[in-house]
């Protein structure tokens, strides 16, 4: 069995940069605020370190992935990969010694997406059960594969669509005291045009993982073992 966790994290970071003042303050924000920002993208990724789990009984397994209890399945094995979005923006700021508006400009953007402390639980229940115990550690094992292979074929693609979506991001000019919560929109703009992204890859993880959980699989799996 499977189920994905999807965790998102957002933090800011904002640093200051003053230019000098001038006597036309407001021709000088918006001569200076650049109409384009060369925002610097750093992607990473990770498979996790995966941790296995024997100690909990399949009651608990059902209540973590009900969409399946609620097919009538019992749970003996769970892959949780935890995929996990986390964000960082760093901006810059354009501010002149007089006037109350400033240019808020996006620098860089951290983002790291992949699977943080992914666990395979193996349900209590089959302890005294070396074939089952066996089957189902071979079943979740795979889900692991799936979930690895997955995440290696869709980073270039996701990479690639995150370059194009950080490019979007434009300097703005808000009063002074609104320039942390610009920096907090761009956050925000940031999430939404990743929303997609993530959306797209746990339906392919999901299409993926169905080819090993489906009826015919779980048959021929309990035909194999008689304890």
């Amino acid at each position: 069995m499977k189920k994905n966790i999807f965790a998102l994290t957002i933090f800011c970071l904002l640093s200051e940069v003053f230019a000098f003042p001038v006597s036309a303050y407001q021709s000088w924000i918006e001569r200076e605020c650049p109409k384009e920002a060369d925002v610097e993208l750093v992607f990473t990724s990770s498979y996790g370190k995966l941790k296995y789990i024997t100690g909990r009984s399949s009651d608990y397994l059902q209540k973590q992935a009900p969409e399946k209890a609620e097919k009538g399945y019992k749970i003996l094995g769970l892959t949780v990969p935890n995929p996990t979005l986390e964000v960082n923006i760093e901006t810059s700021v354009i501010a002149p010694s007089v006037g109350d508006d400033v240019c808020v400009v996006p620098k860089r953007v951290e983002i790291f997406f992949g699977y943080i402390d992914p666990v395979i639980y193996i349900a209590s229940d089959l302890k005294n059960k070396k074939c089952r115990k066996a089957l189902t550690l071979r079943h979740e094992q795979t889900h692991q594969q799936i979930n690895i292979l997955a995440l290696t074929y869709f980073l270039p693609q996701m990479k690639k669509l995150i370059r194009k979506k950080v490019d979007t991001l434009k300097p703005v000019i808000v009063n002074n005291n609104r320039r942390k919560k610009a920096a907090e929109q761009m956050n925000d703009v940031i999430m939404n045009r990743m929303s997609d992204l993530v959306a797209q890859f746990n339906n392919f993880l999901s299409q993926e993982q169905d080819k090993l959980d489906n009826q015919q699989n779980y048959d021929f799996e309990a035909s194999v073992c008689n304890d």
